[in-house]
């Protein structure tokens, strides 16, 4: 049952975003609202456990991808930073903006999600530095550059985070092949 729920109010989710109600999601499944909270203590129960397991499944999505023996490492970045999550799917723009607004603990929740996330992209990023496959330049530095470019996109009202899409695999071309153009005047 519980998993019905979650589907249901993940469909719900993507149509009216956090602000839908337990009465229509009960409408949905042709249950009783009672039958709801038995399940769930809440509606932030709900939300609470579909970020958590769209996080989870964007984490997995991202670790099968760097552990991948077949992979270059400029292939893995690519293939990393165009997983398409589920929860791009069910949380558009407005809708993850006003999740995390009505409900700022989950906000929480999720950066420890996606720090984990970050933080294996880092160990990968250290260890390919390390066997002399990337330059030697400052992983964090990196990792900040791209985590900002995520952060400016996922918080900024006129875009859409699933922009990220679109935005991270260009970012990390334009890192694969580095800014200059060879042969041109440096001075």
């Amino acid at each position: 049952m519980k998993n019905s729920i979650l589907a249901a109010a993940t469909e719900e989710i993507r149509l009216h975003g956090s602000s839908f109600r337990m009465e229509d999601l009960a409408r949905r499944l042709n249950i009783s609202k009672r039958t709801l909270y038995e399940n769930f203590r809440s509606k932030n129960e709900i939300l609470e456990r579909i970020l958590s397991e769209k996080a989870r499944d964007f984490y997995e999505q991202h670790q099968a991808i760097l552990v991948d023996e077949q992979l270059t490492c400029a292939q893995k970045l690519k293939q990393y930073f165009s997983v398409k999550s589920d929860l791009y799917n069910t949380l558009n723009g407005d809708h993850f903006r006003e999740m995390f607004n009505s409900i700022p603990y989950l906000v929480d929740q999720a950066m420890a999600t996606f720090d984990k996330d970050w933080d294996q992209l880092q160990s990968y990023l250290e260890t390919q530095k390390q066997i002399g496959v990337i330059k030697d330049i400052d992983i964090d530095v990196l990792i900040m550059m791209l985590r900002g470019i995520a952060r400016s996109i996922v918080y900024d009202n006129k875009r859409n985070p699933e922009e990220c899409l679109h935005v991270l695999p260009e970012a990390i071309d334009i890192l694969l092949r580095g800014i200059l153009n060879e042969g041109a005047d440096n001075a």
